[in-house]
């Protein structure tokens, strides 16, 4: 499998994850995916357009599908930051999801805690999640 389908399989990973665990009307969940039409992409944020984002009164995600190859670039650590900053300066519960093949899943989640230390009473979350979740 190409390593850009393996990119959009990951983004439609978190748009169903986002349904199972939420309840979120489909207007409020934004994906950048292929056949995605302009006015239904993500915003920028930062500089950087997310994989997925959704945002109602009580809730935020930002979401951003990586891959084997890219998960630890620069560019990567960037839109990290850029969201995560942009999950602080929300006011309600602020998720920051990112989908990966599940190889590389525990060292995503390692080196996402050691860059954001997320405090347990915060209204602020790093979920990473794999292709091998159970839905």
């Amino acid at each position: 499998m190409s390593e850009s389908q393996i990119h959009i399989d990951l983004v439609r990973l978190m748009f169903m994850y986002v349904q199972t665990k939420f309840e979120i009307e489909l207007g409020h969940i934004f994906l950048d995916l292929p056949e995605s039409k302009i006015g239904s992409k993500p915003p920028i944020i930062r500089d950087f357009r997310p994989d997925l984002f959704v945002k109602t009164k009580e809730l935020l995600i930002i979401g951003e599908a990586k891959t084997e190859s890219d998960w630890d670039k620069k560019h990567s650590h960037e839109q990290y930051r850029a969201y995560m900053s942009e999950c602080v300066a929300n006011n309600s519960t602020s998720i920051l999801l990112i989908a990966i093949p599940w190889r590389f899943e525990r060292s995503v989640k390692s080196r996402l805690l050691h860059m954001f230390p997320i405090n347990q009473q915060s209204e602020r979350q790093i979920i990473v999640i794999s292709d091998m979740v159970k839905l």
